[in-house]
């Protein structure tokens, strides 16, 4: 335990020197940082590392305005004693200055053998009714919520999976209720975030149970979409709802980001169609300014490298 408090103090401080501040009298960006697939299990060690102390590090240093958990927060099930526990998400991303700041959602792991993710809807009950705007379900962990200019979607994409999740479909509450809250909320800039990737780059399929959120959200003209589950890093260029590579621009930007703590895995597959850039290697997170009418995004390695670079108007 003192080994993971004292890395935490050492990252922290290196990254408080470097981290740049606005001019006087210039009002800062808002800045979310996100990533998934967090916390090792504190009762399996053999299963994964503690680089989720050295995520939670670089998050101190941005010092963003919200922190977006995308899910598979606290290994390897999800339980509310393993999100408590010194040795488990309390001890690094639970950590009250970023706790403060978060609107998480849930992935599979948070529902794998714990029904309704009971740990983490309890785990983080105060942030979830503190985040959502009226409207939504943060209950069943999805919601919505304003960011300087941008409008923020925070989605549950198990879709039903184990059976306690709500459901993905093209007339399920959760798609209906996102497009028309798209509706009645129009705004140039849109956000959202969610656990399963649409278009994936590894082992794991392309997720279709995904698909009619990215379809509203596309009809209306969003612009960046995070998730995790591959434990790695990818960003793709503007995508259609179809997957094929948007015309100018007028598509979704998918940023994958399972690089939070837990592990880091290989790609099994090419660049799929439209990769930009990606990595397997490094954990990190995303660290995004929503500027009013485009946005800029860095990923941040723990290693201190600022490895990815991207920016674009909103459309």
């Amino acid at each position: 335990m003192l080994a993971r408090a004292g890395a935490v103090a050492l990252l922290a401080l290196a990254s408080l020197l470097t981290t740049p501040h606005p001019a006087d009298g210039q009002p800062a960006d808002p800045v979310l940082v996100a990533a998934g697939d967090i916390a090792p299990d504190p009762f399996r060690p053999d299963l994964g590392g503690l680089d989720d102390m050295a995520t939670a590090a670089l998050i101190e240093g941005i010092g963003p305005d919200r922190v977006a958990p995308l899910g598979d927060n606290q290994y390897e099930y999800g339980r509310l004693y393993a999100f408590q526990h010194p040795e488990g998400y309390a001890a690094s991303w639970g950590r009250q200055a970023i706790y403060d700041l978060s609107c998480p959602v849930a992935g599979n792991h948070e529902y794998l053998n714990t029904p309704g993710a009971h740990g983490f809807h309890t785990y983080f009950a105060g942030r979830l009714t503190a985040c959502a705007a009226p409207g939504g379900r943060p209950d069943l962990g999805y919601y919505a919520y304003e960011l300087g200019t941008w409008r923020v979607y925070a989605l549950n994409s198990d879709c039903g999976r184990r059976g306690t999740s709500p459901a993905c479909a093209r007339d399920s509450a959760q798609v209906r209720w996102l497009q028309a809250d798209l509706a009645a909320n129009p705004h140039r800039c849109i956000l959202a975030y969610w656990h399963h990737p649409r278009w994936a780059q590894s082992a794991f399929p392309d997720d279709t149970s995904v698909q009619y959120l990215w379809r509203a959200l596309h009809q209306a003209r969003a612009d960046l979409v995070l998730v995790g589950h591959e434990h790695a890093y990818a960003r793709l260029t503007a995508m259609t709802w179809d997957g094929r590579v948007a015309a100018r621009g007028r598509g979704i930007r998918q940023l994958t980001v399972g690089t939070g703590g837990r592990s880091v895995k290989p790609f099994t597959k090419p660049p799929r169609v439209g990769t930009r850039y990606r990595d397997d290697q490094h954990f990190g997170v995303v660290k995004v300014s929503l500027r009013e009418g485009s946005w800029a995004g860095a990923f941040h390695q723990t290693d201190g490298v600022v490895a990815d670079q991207a920016s674009a108007s909103c459309w």
